[in-house]
């Protein structure tokens, strides 16, 4: 393989699951994983061995930001919380992870991956990689926010027509929240 990047990358996340689907793991560290360079992306699914392409379970795509090799042991109480342990120490989280893979020491160099997750639309879940179909194709970015969010073009058509709807039915009013309404007509 080349070492040109964009590639994509699967990757089982069994241990840290739920933490992928909170979008809390920000980062891992594996025994290997060599020739990943910042610009892939990761697939990440609960179990990648012994699956049928076809049947593996898609949780998210992320994109790889950092990798660099380090000694296991150098990890420290922010890294191990980003991995998805938040209520493990440094110790804790070395002893771990080398009871769960097979000849890894403290002092083994290991691959440290840093990723970030795709923007996700606050009203419907799309997200950079699944967007959702309108009318003229799929969706994009209305509004983005600092904490990677946004709201996608479909959600905000959709809250346009919600309030030209509820004005058009007077639950709205335009005028001083102080003034009395005014009585419907009959």
């Amino acid at each position: 393989m080349s070492d040109t990047l964009g590639r994509m990358w699967w990757m089982s996340v069994a241990l840290t699951t739920q933490a992928v689907r909170d979008r809390i793991k920000t980062q891992t560290r594996r025994d290997g994983w060599l020739r990943l360079r910042a610009g892939d992306q990761l697939a990440l699914c609960p179990k990648y061995r012994g699956v049928r392409r076809a049947d593996r379970e898609l949780i998210t795509i992320v994109d790889v930001v950092g990798v660099r090799r380090e000694p296991l042991e150098a990890i420290s109480p922010a890294d191990v919380a980003a991995e998805g342990f938040p209520g493990l120490t440094p110790t804790e989280f070395v002893e771990f992870f080398c009871n769960t893979h097979r000849g890894v020491q403290p002092s083994s160099e290991i691959t440290r991956i840093e990723w970030t997750y795709p923007r996700i639309c606050r009203g419907c879940g799309c997200t950079e990689y699944a967007a959702c179909a309108g009318l003229t194709g799929p969706c994009s970015w209305a509004h983005t926010y600092d904490d990677n969010t946004g709201q996608c073009s479909e959600c905000a058509l959709w809250a346009v027509d919600r309030a030209s709807e509820n004005l058009a039915n007077g639950l709205w009013r335009l005028a001083d929240p102080s003034t009395p309404a005014k009585p419907a007509r009959t």
